[in-house]
């Protein structure tokens, strides 16, 4: 695969780099393979989500992860009738944003039927159920992690390169 290429942009010569991505490694009791708990890192993870809908539609969804892979995932499912909460461990979902800038994501999300519990972490998941750490327990037929992705920089860190400037990360 070609990963490497030069072109030149309003900053001068440029490299682009591109690699395969990494996602965020979800360690939390009772993850276990099935069709309860899946992620959405790859191209295959999203395939195994398509092919767990066409057996049937959950009623329960619970997204872990308000960022956007979990705000799209949130979207998709309150759209298809389920009900839907995002539960992220930061104070806010949409980290990427200003705070009133998310706040105002957070609004529109609530408006659209969707719960949002933000700063409180899940601590385990057994079949139809989600545990936070605040002592609440979620119904669930399904958990989706939208906990994202990672730039996977080892190919430019091996080839010696030293001086990497991360512009913007998308899993293809």
């Amino acid at each position: 695969k070609q990963y490497f290429r030069m072109m030149r942009t309003s900053l001068g010569p440029t490299a682009l780099l591109t690699t395969p991505v990494a996602g965020h490694v979800v360690r939390i009791a009772g993850i276990v393979a099935g069709e309860t708990v899946l992620g959405v890192q790859t191209l295959t993870d999203a395939q195994r989500l398509l092919d767990r809908n066409r057996r049937g539609l959950p009623r329960d969804v619970v997204v872990v992860g308000g960022g956007y892979i979990g705000l799209e995932m949130a979207e998709t499912y309150v759209r298809l009738g389920a009900t839907v909460i995002i539960v992220d461990q930061a104070p806010e979902i949409m980290g990427t944003l200003d705070p009133d800038m998310a706040a105002l994501v957070r609004t529109a999300m609530v408006r659209h039927g969707i719960e949002v519990r933000c700063g409180t972490a899940v601590t385990a998941f057994e079949p139809g159920a989600v545990h936070l750490a605040n002592g609440d327990t979620l119904t669930a037929d399904l958990v989706v992690l939208g906990t994202g992705v990672a730039p996977n920089s080892q190919l430019a860190a091996d080839a010696g390169v030293d001086d990497v400037h991360i512009i913007a990360a998308l899993a293809l």
